[in-house]
């Protein structure tokens, strides 16, 4: 896995790095998430498909109300192209996964930072 991050940086992760985040479906309603959710410091939002928008109107919403020091990042099926407006939605980072991050080739995803 990769975190891309709006700077340009590039770093390796492991599976066991992502633990003590909370992960919420991108597709949750904000009446749904509660409290305790919103008091972590870094909020996983986890994309099932690449054609679903709604985590990019999440993250904007969260961002208007959760701490300053809260990390959101976008994971899950993401491409290239969306990660200008992730940036300009609020998002602090991006997790891809190894598959994705070859599939779409690495130049792909370093030309979008």
């Amino acid at each position: 896995m990769r975190q891309l991050f709006e700077n340009g940086d590039v770093v390796e992760l492991s599976e066991r790095d992502a633990l003590g985040s909370i992960c919420i479906p991108a597709d949750t309603p904000i009446a749904d998430i509660d409290a305790e959710q919103l008091a972590q410091s870094v909020l996983l939002l986890e994309f099932a498909s690449f054609a679903d928008g709604r985590g990019f109107s999440l993250a904007k919403i969260l961002k208007r109300t959760l701490p300053p020091s809260t990390q959101v990042v976008a994971t899950g099926t993401i491409i290239p192209d969306q990660l200008e407006l992730a940036w300009q939605c609020g998002f602090d980072s991006a997790i891809i996964s190894e598959e994705l991050w070859l599939r779409c080739g690495p130049n792909n995803w370093r030309a979008q930072l």
